[in-house]
């Protein structure tokens, strides 16, 4: 009895259906033999449900249910033909959304052997249906099996989530030709089996792979990377959430890099400079553009490696590293190469001045000062409670702001020689510059914001065109950033003073 208008057909089924049809022909076909003639032979006894998938698959009765007209009337019409009471609901919801967008995609539904038989029928009379995503459909090691040995040519992207990627059905379908987006999403792959890392290798046709959500760690991902190193047309890579650190890092840095010199041919000679390497294993790979690493563990070191490996291969413009520490440990940690670059050009350009760029950033830090009345306490500048120290005529040139300059500048010029190291570079900031902030009486909030403005302003001054607008942006993005933590020595009583002041100086008067 059906308990319920949803419940999963026995994929038993099937093999019950193609036994009856495999019977009915062959009493037909002894019906019809003349006298005398040998009767046909018995039908072959089936038992394994994919191999009655299979042979349905072929049947001319259940292929011509399918009209090619509709993709959800066709698997209506297939299921009844196979016997299937009640048409997989989500199935039909799927195929209908597909007359606007060719991309099937069931998600969160269990799919039986029955329904992805019908579904293979129909795959294969609309073959304007190019992608195939099954999230979390518990398909078990029959249905993968099916998968691999019926997907008709046309479907050219498949994504799995939640299902077990082990097995010859996934190293199967990893070696389609007509597959070219693999996704294997959450598949508890806690390594590289050889077979699966094998099949991927004499792979010739993917050009997006993902693995995201697999706890490969770095032993899985440096196996994988290695079986891809040579890979021929593979453009886009996801390893996110994968439990990698920096030798993952170091191993994709590898995996793009030309071979040392020293590395011997087959025959166990040093190639001459030039000479082409026999050994084709190790030549770099570079056709790779996109690399997704986000939520991994990867640290400073590792994100350097990353950066040195987009320079070995220019093709890999695109480089996602979010949820990384490398990220988040420290100040200008969030800066990519570039600006970091455009900062460190910058600076390079400001030491070809006269004095250098610490004489040079001195004056200019001095002068950013002058334009912040709260950093006069610091120096121990007598001002007057209330008093406009604009109107003040020794203000300007009063030397006491040049030795606070001259440490700015210092500090500064750490900043971008620590760029590549956010951890020492916070160290510097908070130590160096915002212990002597904060306990000297400036301000935190507007007034470093204020000197922020001074500051990106002289330097622009200082250096003219040579300064780009891009570079203006590095600048200011990497003293937010300064700012931001060396406001962190400042205790939260202070910190809460100066939002309720800033509060009730935006305040509408009454």
């Amino acid at each position: 009895m059906v308990n319920s208008a949803w419940a999963v057909q026995s994929s038993t089924a099937l093999v019950q259906l193609i036994e009856s049809k495999a019977q009915a022909a062959y009493v037909a076909a002894c019906e019809t033999t003349a006298e005398g003639t040998p009767p046909p032979e018995a039908p072959v006894h089936i038992s394994d449900p994919v191999d009655a998938a299979l042979k349905l698959l072929m049947d001319e009765d259940i292929l011509a249910a399918a009209g090619g007209a509709n993709a959800a009337e066709d698997f209506v019409a297939v299921s009844t033909k196979l016997g299937t009471a009640y048409p997989h609901p989500a199935l039909v919801k799927a195929l209908q959304a597909c007359a606007t967008k060719p991309m099937l995609s069931l998600r969160g539904w269990q799919c039986d052997l029955p329904s992805l038989t019908a579904l293979l029928v129909v795959l294969g009379k609309h073959p304007s249906i190019r992608s195939a995503s099954f999230w979390q459909c518990g398909l078990n090691d029959r249905a993968l099996t099916l998968l691999e040995r019926a997907l008709p040519a046309s479907v050219e992207s498949l994504a799995f989530e939640g299902t077990a990627a082990e097995g010859a059905a996934v190293e199967g379908l990893s070696t389609l030709p007509s597959v070219t987006s693999l996704a294997l999403r959450c598949a508890s792959l806690t390594s590289m089996p050889p077979p699966l890392a094998d099949a991927l290798r004499a792979n010739e046709t993917l050009t997006a792979l993902s693995l995201f959500g697999n706890p490969l760690g770095d032993m899985g991902a440096l196996e994988l990377l290695e079986a891809l190193r040579s890979h021929p047309t593979l453009l886009t890579l996801n390893l996110g959430r994968c439990g990698l650190t920096d030798t993952s890092a170091h191993a994709v840095l590898e995996m793009v890099s030309d071979p040392p010199k020293e590395d011997k041919d087959e025959e166990g000679e040093v190639p001459e400079a030039g000479a082409m390497c026999l050994n084709v294993a190790i030549l770099p790979n570079r056709t790779l553009t996109a690399l997704n690493l986000g939520y991994n563990r990867i640290g400073t070191e590792g994100r350097l490696a990353l950066e040195a490996a987009q320079a070995a291969s220019p093709g890999l413009a695109r480089l996602e590293l979010v949820g990384n520490p490398c990220l988040t440990c420290g100040p200008t940690a969030g800066l990519g190469a570039e600006p970091r670059r455009l900062i460190k050009a910058s600076w390079a350009a400001l030491a070809a001045r006269e004095g250098g760029a610490e004489v040079v950033v001195a004056g200019v830090c001095a002068a950013a000062l002058a334009q912040v009345p709260e950093a006069l306490p610091i120096v121990g500048f007598p001002v007057a409670e209330g008093a406009d120290t604009k109107e003040a005529p020794e203000f300007a040139g009063w030397e006491g702001l040049a030795p606070l300059g001259a440490i700015g500048a210092s500090i500064l010029g750490k900043l971008v020689a620590e760029l590549d190291h956010p951890k020492r570079l916070r160290a510097t900031l908070v130590s160096e510059l915002g212990v002597v902030c904060a306990s000297r009486g400036l301000t935190p909030g507007a007034s470093f914001d204020k000197f922020g403005e001074a500051l990106i302003a002289g330097i622009s001054a200082a250096l003219g065109s040579q300064l780009s607008e891009d570079a203006k942006t590095a600048w200011r993005d990497a003293y937010a950033d300064a700012a931001r933590c060396m406001q962190t020595a400042y205790l939260p009583s202070q910190l809460a003073a100066a939002a309720m002041a800033a509060a009730a100086a935006a305040a509408p008067a009454e």
